[in-house]
């Protein structure tokens, strides 16, 4: 184990010398520290600095989905509307017994009929469409609120995937520090003829792997600032420093309180306006059972006499052989498959919080860890470590292990903050909700 735990570290070495002359061309162009990143040749001064609830207005307002389900809620409206109304009277004019023959020839003998109609719905049809064209206007009402939904998580994600990127930065600019550091005391260290020159050469991987995460760093951080204004239409370079904190994490209350409003999110709430939709139409299916009659009313005027006369009537449809079955029966396997499709929809929903809450309680926990234990720790060794080294205690290898296993922790405590704040996105849109946050054990600067 020693002799493999030994090649590990050679390895290791021989891997970052590598890495150090890949990176010797350009780590003449990486901002150190101190630098300031190119967006930041902006006047910042003149940014607002944009936090989470700016970002969500800025996007609902100008997000085009939003402006295209609102057209479509208004086109439903239009068409309910439509659905209510009652049908039109019918005038009819009718003309007999002219242009024939003998007593019939011309128009002498001409009898002219007109009619007004009047077709009478039956089963009350009008009130079941009415019903039909509001389920309507209330599932696309939601269906919208779904849409505002969809745009509000994917905003919160990009926001707090540029807040992840921006933290990522930092990390990267704390390590390049501290291999600038080490390099500049060994390098006084070899004037003063305490070290070999050899030494500083066998630390350079170090700094070429800060560098190198450094600049992949500043990379991904301008890429989600992009994704981040995207949603608006806007340009990465007007955009202001992000106002927020990753370390506002809360634990979220019991599954039981969560269970609780599941009839109240907007998914249940679709499926069960789907669900008295197809209802209504199912009622609407019966009524058409119900022949509807068609009254008319007219006057009848003869060209021989001059007389006139009133003419009534009545027509109604003989249901042999069309009584509306098929349609009815259809109706009522849509109403049972909507009503099993609300059940499903619970159950769906119930699922995704028990995962979702499953991620956010482990990712909460290991945030716990990493803030109190674990990077303390991981610090406390690399510092040490390099004092160390600095007075002829620990080789070059022990810093390498020990900067690699910083780095490490690092990278898991950032990754758990990710997903910490994917899966508490989801929850927060799936039910509408900001929990109330307390502050971490670490304290997060809101400046870029």
């Amino acid at each position: 184990m020693p002799s493999l735990a030994k090649s590990l570290k050679s390895l290791w070495m021989v891997s970052g010398v590598v890495a150090t002359f890949v990176c010797l061309p350009t780590l003449g162009y990486a901002f150190s520290p101190q630098e300031t990143p190119p967006q930041a040749h902006y006047t910042q001064q003149t940014r607002q600095k944009l936090t989470i609830q700016r970002a969500i207005l800025m996007a609902l307002e100008s997000n085009a989905a939003l402006k295209a389900g609102q057209y479509e809620v208004h086109a439903i409206e239009a068409a309910g509307r439509q659905l209510s109304v009652a049908p039109n009277p019918e005038l009819s004019v009718e003309f007999e017994e002219f242009a024939g023959s003998g007593a019939y020839s011309g128009t002498d003998a001409m009898q002219t009929t007109l009619t007004l109609s009047q077709r009478l719905e039956l089963g009350n049809k009008r009130g079941h469409r009415q019903q039909i064209a509001s389920r309507h206007n209330n599932a696309a009402a939601i269906q919208q609120e779904l849409r505002t939904a969809q745009v509000i998580r994917q905003t919160r994600q990009l926001y707090r995937e540029a807040l992840v990127a921006r933290k990522q930065l930092r990390q990267a600019e704390k390590n390049v520090t501290q291999c600038l550091t080490l390099i500049n005391s060994i390098e006084e260290s070899i004037r003063a003829g305490k070290k070999a020159a050899l030494e500083a050469q066998r630390i350079m991987p170090l700094q070429a792997q800060a560098q190198l995460r450094l600049k992949a760093a500043q990379t991904t951080l301008k890429a989600r600032r992009q994704q981040l204004c995207s949603l608006w239409q806007g340009r990465e370079e007007e955009m202001g420093p992000l106002d927020g904190s990753l370390t506002d994490v809360q634990r979220l209350p019991d599954l039981a309180e969560f269970r609780a409003r599941i009839d109240q999110t907007a998914t249940v709430r679709l499926a069960r306006q789907n669900q008295h939709l197809e209802q209504a139409l199912f009622e609407l299916e019966q009524a058409n059972r119900f022949q509807d009659v068609t009254l008319s009313l007219g006057i009848k005027h003869d060209s021989g006499t001059e007389d006139q006369a009133l003419v009534a009537g009545f027509s109604v449809p003989l249901p042999l052989f069309d009584r509306n079955r098929g349609a009815i029966a259809a109706a009522q396997h849509r109403s049972s498959q909507a009503r099993q499709t609300l059940l499903e929809t619970r159950q769906v929903i119930w699922q995704q919080l028990v995962e979702n809450h499953r991620l956010t309680t482990i990712a909460h926990q290991e945030i716990t860890t990493f803030e109190q234990q674990l990077l303390p720790a991981t610090q406390s060794v690399f510092d040490t470590v390099t004092f160390g080294y600095q007075q002829g205690k620990y080789s070059v290898l022990d810093v390498l292990d020990a900067q690699g296993r910083l780095i490490e922790s690092e990278d898991r405590y950032l990754s758990a903050l990710a997903d910490y704040h994917r899966s508490l996105t989801d929850l927060e849109v799936l039910f509408d909700f900001d929990p109330p946050g307390t502050t971490a054990a670490l304290a997060d600067s809101d400046k870029e």
